[in-house]
């Protein structure tokens, strides 16, 4: 009798330690949506009353990031920005510019579509580029890029936006979770005995969290047995 209730203990021990992965689990995959979603959208300085330079919140959550715009002049063929997408938006960190301002901004918080390369352009008016870096560009057309990066772009006219395809993912993802989770809710509230264990190895049964039973005995659990 002794080792029978020490092997039920260790098995409800097993079941609520799953039951507790699974919460995790849940909250990590709801959370990681969410940090994806809104990366890159605001701006962030650590030391607080500093005139450091500021950074994008949650950069190392971008899709992509690369180098361009402003050329290091100690090394060619590289630059000094650094611009990082987002599933939101687009922005850039450049921590040796000029001015505290400049030293990171965002182009667009809420629009998850890249366009080339306005955008590049738009990023280059912010830190005060003289006009000439992207005068093949529209409205002039004729001129010369004088800036390396944006003559490399000369050819990708008519403009063109990216596919929002990131963000109708995410939030796809989250929808389908919040269904998931609300369907669950609905099936525990009308017919319980639909979530008893159905596990097809016994090594899974011995441990599985689910109730197991007949539906009478699984439609007459109390609720406290489903907070768990």
């Amino acid at each position: 009798m002794a080792d029978q209730a020490a092997t039920r203990r260790g098995r409800d021990a097993l079941k609520q330690a799953l039951l507790v992965g699974a919460y995790l689990l849940g909250i990590v995959a709801t959370a990681i949506p969410v940090l994806l979603i809104f990366a890159g959208s605001w701006l962030v300085n650590d030391e607080k009353d500093a005139s450091g330079p500021i950074r994008l919140a949650l950069s190392k959550l971008s899709i992509a990031s690369f180098d361009g715009i402003i050329p290091d002049p100690n090394n060619k063929g590289a630059y000094l920005l650094t611009m990082h997408l987002f599933p939101r938006a687009l922005g850039w960190e450049y921590p040796s510019a000029p001015s505290h301002g400049q030293t990171a901004g965002i182009v667009n918080p809420t629009r998850g579509t890249l366009y080339l390369p306005t955008d590049f352009v738009t990023i280059g008016k912010a830190l005060d580029l003289d006009p000439s870096a992207w005068g093949c560009f529209p409205p002039v057309w004729t001129d010369p890029c004088e800036n390396p990066f944006f003559a490399a772009f000369r050819r990708q006219f008519p403009y063109e936006g990216t596919p929002d395809a990131w963000t109708v993912f995410l939030l796809s993802a989250l929808v389908a979770c919040a269904a998931a989770i609300a369907a669950v809710e609905l099936v525990i509230a009308f017919r319980p005995s639909l979530l008893r264990c159905q596990c097809y190895f016994a090594a899974l049964k011995r441990v599985c969290p689910c109730p197991r039973g007949t539906r009478h005995e699984i439609e007459r659990l109390n609720a406290a047995f489903w907070d768990r």
